[in-house]
């Protein structure tokens, strides 16, 4: 059968959100030309809320466009309505399969990790209705091993197949960066290839977070330009004296 959810594992800063953002624009596309059903994607992130029972209520604002007055148990029902019973369907409705980003999901793990339960049922009982509404949930997890470390109930809603993205090493690292500062810069050569190669092994030899190289040649360039000014600021003064 398809798939109705995907889970991904791996450190922070290792490509997982912008690899499904990167997936999710090019099937924008290509549903903008009509060679997909159409879709609606909802992102959401466990860091930003304040409780991981927020997510029923973020959901559900998303999806209705419209500010949810009541309890988050209030909204869970609605959402548990809304893709599980039959009656909910309405003749001539938009059928839009929904595509929810379940980023930072490690916020959304609750005693009972009932939050996680719902989100990784609800696809698949919403594909148990015929002609029914389409859910697909797209969760990520900064632990390697969360998933085994949840209820069996709910492990076996998230699956047994798991993406994992490896840290990146210098090589990976280097060619990232090599295309960002091209992109930027495609005229100039701002870093010359060793301090590239500086950026990608010292990334590598802290946590192959991506980010951390970026910080880096942020952290290059913003010294460059503040000693640039401090020149020119001499320079100046030295004029008017």
């Amino acid at each position: 059968g398809i798939r109705s959810s995907i889970f991904l594992a791996g450190a922070p800063g290792v490509g997982k959100t912008a690899s499904i953002r990167s997936v999710i624009s090019q099937l924008q596309l290509e549903q903008s030309r009509g060679e997909l059903p159409c879709f609606n994607f909802i992102p959401l992130n466990g860091m930003e809320m304040r409780h991981p029972f927020e997510a029923y209520v973020k959901l559900l604002e998303a999806m209705t466009h419209q500010k949810h007055v009541g309890s988050h148990e209030k909204a869970c029902q609605r959402l548990e309505y809304h893709f599980t019973n039959p009656k909910a369907l309405k003749d001539g409705e938009d059928r839009s399969i929904t595509v929810v980003l379940l980023d930072e999901i490690d916020y959304l793990v609750t005693e009972k990790q009932s939050v996680l339960y719902n989100f990784f049922d609800w696809p698949k009982r919403a594909a148990a209705v015929p002609n029914g509404r389409r859910l697909v949930v797209v969760g990520i997890s900064n632990t390697l091993n969360l998933a085994e470390q949840l209820m069996p109930s709910v492990q076996s809603r998230v699956g047994s197949e798991r993406i994992v993205f490896k840290a990146y090493g210098v090589k990976e690292a280097a060619a990232i960066l090599r295309a960002k500062v091209s992109e930027a810069s495609p005229d100039h050569t701002i870093f010359k290839e060793d301090a590239i190669q500086f950026a990608a092994k010292k990334t590598a030899a802290m946590s192959g977070d991506i980010r951390k190289a970026f910080q880096i040649c942020r952290g290059a360039v913003e010294m460059l330009i503040h000693k640039y000014e401090k020149g020119n600021d001499k320079e100046n003064t030295g004029l008017n004296h």
